[in-house]
């Protein structure tokens, strides 16, 4: 597995860039678990794969946001008009 291999019990998760068929860059997140039998061996392991693209870059327009915000915290403190 390109990933690491989750042991028992594990879950694994990354995030990396991935280009879809029509050029498009996206951000993808996978999560990894094993797949156990009733005894607990590990018979297979299962990917879930989401598009985070949108969920990045509304988190950083309200980084952006909150740091405007605070640079107008300080110069509304600072005297300067």
């Amino acid at each position: 597995m390109r990933y690491g291999i989750p042991q028992a019990g594990q879950k694994l998760e990354r995030a990396h860039n991935k280009q879809k068929k029509d050029g498009t860059l996206y951000q993808e997140e996978v999560t990894f678990s094993t797949v156990k039998d009733s005894s607990g061996d590990i018979l297979n392991y299962v990917a879930i794969k989401r598009d985070i693209t949108e969920q990045l870059r509304l988190e950083s327009i309200a980084e952006a946001v909150n740091t405007m915000n605070n640079i107008g915290y300080v110069f509304a403190g600072s005297g300067m008009k």
